[in-house]
């Protein structure tokens, strides 16, 4: 049976809650952004429930809302909400295929490309990001022939086994680069591949100090 809170407990979880609610969405206003966008850059963490561990408590929901959303270090979460969206959007100005579509552009069935796809992920061949549920794999990474471009496998590979993931790969790929001082990997990799490759290998050499 699930625990729930005292009254005196009660009130002051709801005042704490309706403050930092009132800071987060003034952020929000701030940036341009919606809670949706907050809740894809900073998914909750899972309340775990089972036999062992029956209902979650009052407590194990309250921590949840004010860990992810309600926390003291709000402005951060909101900072990286932004982040992601702004990505998104290069993604989708920049241009991006669904699965369907790429499976359509060859004849494939759609299953047959999104596990083709997901082998090539694992391998860092490809780069595969979400956006409204839907699986996109940004266009710069394919060729004419919409195939994956290998000049990308070497530095995707990289960033991953260094532990970055979807979006945050994505970002350095797509956006004003240091360690490229500021140019664009998606815009020299033709050019330059040695040059992309090196600076993700010191983007790698950054992460692990």
């Amino acid at each position: 049976m699930a625990q729930t809170l005292g009254q005196d407990e009660a009130t002051q979880a709801g005042r704490r809650m309706a403050g930092r609610m009132a800071a987060a969405s003034a952020w929000l206003t701030e940036w341009g952004l919606t809670t949706s966008d907050l809740v894809l850059a900073n998914p909750p963490r899972s309340i775990a429930v089972g036999p062992q561990k029956g209902e979650p408590s009052a407590e194990d929901v309250l921590g949840v809302v004010e860990d992810h959303y309600l926390r003291p270090d709000m402005e951060v979460s909101i900072l990286n909400a932004h982040r992601v969206h702004a990505a998104r959007q290069i993604l989708l100005d920049s241009g991006a295929f669904t699965v369907k579509q790429l499976a359509a552009a060859h004849g494939r069935p759609v299953n047959t490309v999104h596990k083709q796809i997901q082998r090539a992920g694992k391998r860092g061949e490809v780069l595969a990001v979400t956006v409204n549920g839907e699986t996109h794999i940004p266009a710069v990474l394919l060729d004419e022939a919409l195939e994956f471009r290998a000049h990308w496998q070497p530095v995707i590979s990289v960033l991953l086994d260094a532990g970055m993931t979807g979006w945050g790969i994505w970002r350095w790929i797509a956006e004003p680069n240091a360690g490229l001082s500021g140019e664009i990997a998606a815009e020299l990799i033709e050019s330059s591949p040695e040059r992309v490759y090196a600076a993700a290998r010191r983007r790698v050499i950054q992460i692990a100090a």
